[in-house]
């Protein structure tokens, strides 16, 4: 948990080992286990990924896992 905005913290963590999901959620992409079409997973929870994001998630899984 952290006092910093999301804004701020996106811009401080490296990316793309860092993808921000959702307006509540960003993750380690190394941490991934999972990847469907609304969500994906982190060790057991699912986390949404929300329409804005969802083009970035993209572009991220054509570059790096394929």
């Amino acid at each position: 948990m952290t006092l910093m905005s999301m804004k701020l913290l996106e811009e401080k963590l490296p990316h793309p080992r860092f993808m921000r999901i959702h307006r509540s959620y960003m993750v380690q992409m190394s941490k991934v286990t999972s990847i469907n079409k609304g969500a994906l997973c982190v060790a057991s929870e699912q986390l949404p990924v929300s329409d804005g994001y969802k083009e970035d998630l993209q572009k991220f899984v054509s570059n790096h896992l394929l």
